[in-house]
């Protein structure tokens, strides 16, 4: 955790080079445990700037998380971010825990489908539309040309939940990203099988 600048996710992620989906998965895992970490210091620290460009990566594909800037639980600074940000920071609620947790879905999503969030869309629409509850489902990061299995997604859609109290903790997204591991692989290799079939 918090180690010294090293290629950023961001610059791993929209690069050229070929990552398999168990490493994605691993970095994830990576990121969740770093957040569970930070959340459960006395006191808690909130990072408020989570993203692709704040998360290192070494030589190992191993994420580490920087760029927290020791924001306190009781902290009124908003965070430096735009994609990631949580649609109650629109209306001037304080960053927390949860809204870390969303920015970690957004971050999740961009990791899986190796593409920028809303990648082309206007930013005020982005907005307008995210912060709009009356949207079902709630306007978030296209996954439909993401391959990845249905536990990966069902996790990014609790962490981005409008509603900051239905998301999930990062003790819980911690636990459920361990229990996932090899899931790429054997996801792969059934839908190998299933193409197959057809």
């Amino acid at each position: 955790l918090l180690e010294n600048p090293g290629v950023t996710l961001h610059t791993v992620l929209h690069g050229n080079s070929p990552i398999g989906q168990d490493i994605l998965y691993a970095m994830m895992r990576d990121i969740a445990s770093g957040m569970l970490y930070l959340h459960n210091v006395h006191p808690p620290v909130i990072h408020g700037f989570l993203c692709s460009r704040n998360i290192n990566v070494d030589c190992n594909f191993s994420a580490k998380i920087s760029g927290h800037n020791s924001i306190l639980l009781d902290s009124t600074e908003p965070p430096l971010m735009s994609h990631y940000k949580a649609p109650e920071l629109y209306h001037y609620k304080h960053i927390s825990k949860a809204s870390d947790v969303y920015a970690y879905g957004i971050l999740s999503a961009e990791i899986v489908t190796r593409t920028e969030p809303y990648d082309g869309v206007n930013f005020n629409q982005i907005i307008n539309d995210v912060t709009d509850i009356s949207l079902t489902p709630p306007y978030r990061p296209d996954l439909s040309q993401a391959s990845c299995p249905p536990q990966i997604r069902q996790l990014i859609a609790k962490c981005w939940q409008p509603d900051p109290e239905n998301r999930p903790s990062f003790k819980t997204i911690n636990t459920y990203t361990r229990s996932l591991r090899g899931v790429g692989a054997s996801y792969i290799q059934n839908s190998k099988s299933e193409h197959l079939k057809t």
